[in-house]
């Protein structure tokens, strides 16, 4: 019988070791610019690669295509033990950490990125959950109410988010897009969405 997600984290997580970390790239340790106004230390941050974080990265699909774009992809996490697998075999290079908590927790400025694609479970908000799990959803919108950590951790200058129609269209779900919102606008990020 094979066993659930959440017994293979369990059951692997003291075995895992800090992956990565010294691996992450030198260019993304470049001073930051402090104020929208300081046009040099823009240049000289611009001057090198952009730096990539994936999170909820699955086996890495997005990081993959950042890679293509020749975006230095430096992290990746996920909550599945065999995502994770994959994305470790995928990106050796790559810090790759088991969940949004561990990276959160980790609070360390190597995480920095300039790009960072997000990518939260979606099955509690999606049309398609016609029989729902009310433990299952409430764990998956409760990391969807992670992104503030995730972004105070990451400081990125440019963000992408996919998620579900279903968070925009069904009613039940407009207090979590609502949350998801705020949690980008806290920290001063200007957003646009489309609907695809």
């Amino acid at each position: 019988m094979p066993r659930s997600s959440n017994e293979n984290i369990d059951n692997h997580d003291e075995d895992l070791p800090e992956l990565g970390l010294d691996k992450l790239r030198s260019s993304n340790k470049k001073q930051r610019p402090s104020s929208r106004g300081d046009l040099q230390a823009t240049r000289e941050c611009f001057s090198s690669t952009y730096t990539f974080g994936d999170a909820f990265c699955g086996a890495g699909g997005a990081s993959r295509s950042a890679a293509m774009a020749n975006l230095a992809v430096q992290w990746g996490f996920d909550s599945s033990f065999h995502a994770f697998e994959a994305y470790r075999a995928d990106f050796p290079h790559a810090a790759v950490l088991l969940g949004a908590t561990d990276f959160i927790k980790k609070h360390d400025s190597r995480f920095e990125v300039d790009i960072l694609h997000l990518s939260p479970p979606c099955q509690a908000f999606s049309s398609a959950n016609t029989t729902p799990n009310p433990d299952k959803n409430k764990t998956k919108i409760a990391t969807s109410m992670t992104l503030g950590g995730i972004l105070s951790v990451a400081r990125p200058r440019i963000v992408t988010l996919e998620q579900t129609p279903g968070i925009l269209v069904i009613k039940r779900n407009q207090e979590h897009y609502d949350e998801v919102v705020r949690q980008f606008t806290r920290l001063e990020f200007s957003i646009r969405r489309k609907l695809l």
